[in-house]
């Protein structure tokens, strides 16, 4: 095919007819295979299919593993969509170097972007996608945050979508849980957990600040979200046990300037090791607690070498 909106290699003999307003009337036969296949205009960025066959049969869609780049993303699709009394069944699973916020975006419907713009009457569509959408994923960039060694289920069920997070590692904290995502907002659930982590590395990589420390934490606890329309975190609830021990911190610009306020005689007297050395400490825990996205430290204790701070 060679057009303005497909180019590349199709070979087959592949017919469709999916009907929207009766899905389980829709029948496929034949099959279509090709390679090197570039679609324009269907989404904001261009969409390659590296390599792809379909084989249709009644009321099944095969889909053998089938090579996509769509945006930054490049990814294995295969499964299959199967005709039934409730509709057209989905089931794929997908393989993808990385997932990002711009895939997201990409896949929201155009009408949305022009809601209020004057349309002609059209004919109710009755067509609801279900089943479900099995990703592995390398990582999931979404604004600042990158997750890694992504995996879970989407789960489409008419208009509702469920995604049950089933492994997912942002800055050395595995995340899992679920989010629901309907017209009536979205809720979610999230379990956080961290054992013998780096602290190093989620200070640095959460915060985005250069810091030294030789240091293990553990992080326990839960974030929950009932379904809301407006923005998330105002609406984020949960909370957090954080614990450490034996550990130092040998530069973090703003807690040497905390510690060395608090520790103002120390510093004046030259016994402080706050600015040389670093600052050891046996002990460090903190219970948090969320609430309208907030935080609120219920119990805090840092057991240092120079200075030991307890306050809720």
């Amino acid at each position: 095919a060679d057009n303005r909106t497909v180019s590349g290699r199709i070979e087959g003999d592949f017919h469709a007819m999916v009907d929207t307003r009766t899905p389980s009337n829709s029948s496929f036969s034949g099959t279509l295979a090709g390679q090197g296949v570039h679609i324009l205009d269907a989404t904001p960025a261009p969409i390659e299919v590296v390599r792809f066959a379909v084989a249709g049969s009644a009321g099944r869609l095969t889909i053998e593993p089938s090579e996509v780049s769509l945006g930054n993303s490049r990814m294995v699709v295969h499964g299959s969509v199967v005709r039934s009394d409730s509709g057209l069944e989905i089931d794929l699973d997908v393989d993808a170097d990385r997932l990002d916020e711009e895939l997201i975006l990409m896949a929201q419907p155009a009408d949305n972007k022009a809601a209020s713009a004057p349309k002609k009457a059209v004919e109710k569509s009755s067509f609801r996608p279900h089943g479900v959408v099995r990703v592995n994923a390398d990582e999931f960039s979404y604004k600042d945050y990158t997750w890694h060694q992504v995996q879970g289920d989407v789960r489409l069920n008419g208009d509702s979508t469920r995604i049950q997070i089933d492994q997912a590692n942002l800055c050395g904290i595995d995340t899992t849980g679920w989010l629901v995502l309907s017209p009536r907002g979205v809720s979610l659930n999230i379990v956080p957990k961290a054992e013998a982590a780096s602290l190093q590395e989620v200070a640095e990589c959460l915060l985005g600040k250069t810091v030294r420390a030789e240091a293990r934490y553990y992080l326990s606890g839960q974030l929950w979200m009932p379904e809301t329309r407006t923005d998330i975190l105002p609406s984020l609830s949960g909370d957090l046990f954080f614990s450490s021990e034996n550990g130092r911190i040998d530069y973090s610009n703003v807690l040497m300037k905390i510690f060395s306020v608090l520790n103002i005689a120390e510093v004046f007297s030259g016994k402080s090791d706050l600015t040389e050395e670093g600052y050891g400490y046996a002990q460090c825990y903190a219970k948090v607690e969320i609430d309208g996205g907030q935080l609120h430290f219920n119990e805090i204790l840092l057991d240092g070498n120079s200075l030991k701070l307890t306050g809720q």
